[in-house]
């Protein structure tokens, strides 16, 4: 699988590289990931799962749709950010953020508005301090 065309950008950076698409504004980090990038039947709604995304047990939920933990990440993997330290208000291991791994960097959404491709260390510190990485292996 490779990184939908649309949504890769040429230019090698360092940090943030805002990529303005207009169409995907409104969109969060899961949707578009999960419904635009995977076209997962699943993800249709602005809900999107997000009761079995953002929570513990996530793992099985996307297990049953074919995904896997993978440790050496390519192109058009999901990368799901987290905390692996105590942070208050927070579950140590719950999804706190979504993105697609792109060429060494990570394509997503810092809430609603513009898509970046950036580091994959360089996101906001309230979505964690670990990054772990599924790819779809079976389709549904």
């Amino acid at each position: 699988m490779s990184c939908d065309p649309r949504y890769e950008d040429p230019r090698s950076v360092r940090g943030f590289a805002q990529r303005a698409t207009g169409r995907d504004d409104a969109l969060l980090c899961h949707q578009l990931v999960f419904r635009d990038m995977e076209g997962e039947p699943w993800c249709t709604q602005r809900e999107c799962a997000e009761k079995q995304l953002f929570a513990l047990g996530f793992e099985e939920f996307l297990r049953g749709r074919g995904y896997e933990f993978v440790v050496t990440p390519r192109n058009g993997d999901v990368a799901v950010y987290f905390f692996t330290s105590p942070d208050p208000g927070k579950d140590l291991g719950v999804p706190t953020h979504f993105g697609r791994y792109a060429r060494g960097q990570v394509l997503s959404k810092l809430g609603e508005g513009a898509t970046y491709l950036h580091d994959i260390g360089m996101v906001r510190p309230f979505y964690g301090d670990g990054v772990a990485f599924m790819r779809k292996t079976a389709r549904e």
